[in-house]
């Protein structure tokens, strides 16, 4: 009787198991794939001589599209009057699915990253592959601004290393030639003192016996004027 049911419950989980997979199969075919959305321009690598370059793609036609194009440089504030370094906006395709946006504000010279998305109506978001270009002012001159940072930086860790071995230098030598016993080290470091500062060496003093004698002579003269 053990045995009996045994079998019958495994027969009842392999029928569950086999109209679950049936219910998913018929879910997903009846389920249509949403038509895909591009950008056309512009394309990855591009470089784009205008503050305001225009992004266009397709899409089902007369969809809302809805169009970011983010700042990469970050903390840059690439986008002006945008604080976030973004801009969202959005165009309807035309009849063949045509679309074209144009971005109302101005974007300084950069590099920067555009993506395409739109809503399907069971609330379905379908996005772009990203697309990065390169804004660069009307001379053609590179988008990439330069900074005087890494080469301060450089400066300061090269000047570092010259005081770390003067001072590595000056304490192997030290150790190498110690003092003699009872005799002061030296400092590492003894600070030159200014000219005029050193102090002046005494006139030497003539001996007792000395001006004694030279008094006498004078004495002497003194007696035959």
């Amino acid at each position: 009787m053990n045995h009996l049911a045994r079998r019958c419950c495994a027969a009842i989980l392999i029928v569950a198991l086999c109209l679950s997979w049936v219910s998913v199969i018929v879910h997903a075919e009846a389920e249509p794939a949403a038509a895909g959305i591009t950008i056309t321009q512009p394309l990855n690598g591009d470089t784009m001589v205008n503050v305001s370059p225009q992004v266009s793609g397709t899409a089902p036609p007369q969809t809302l599209v809805l169009v970011s194009i983010v700042d990469t440089d970050t903390g840059r504030g690439g986008v002006k009057h945008q604080p976030n370094g973004q801009i969202d906006g959005s165009v309807t395709s035309d009849a063949n699915g045509q679309w074209v946006f144009v971005p109302q504000v101005d974007m300084v010279p950069g590099a920067f990253e555009a993506t395409a998305s739109y809503v399907t109506d069971d609330d379905r978001t379908v996005q772009s592959a990203p697309m990065r270009f390169v804004v660069v002012n009307e001379s053609g001159a590179s988008a990439e601004p330069t900074s005087g940072f890494p080469w301060m930086v450089a400066l300061v860790l090269l000047a570092a290393l010259l005081i770390a071995g003067f001072v590595a230098y000056r304490i192997i030598r030290r150790r190498r030639h110690p003092a003699p016993h009872g005799e002061p080290r030296r400092r590492l470091w003894s600070p030159r003192a200014p000219r005029g500062s050193e102090p002046r060496s005494p006139k030497p003093v003539a001996p007792a016996e000395d001006r004694r004698s030279t008094r006498r002579r004078e004495a002497e003269l003194d007696d035959r004027d």
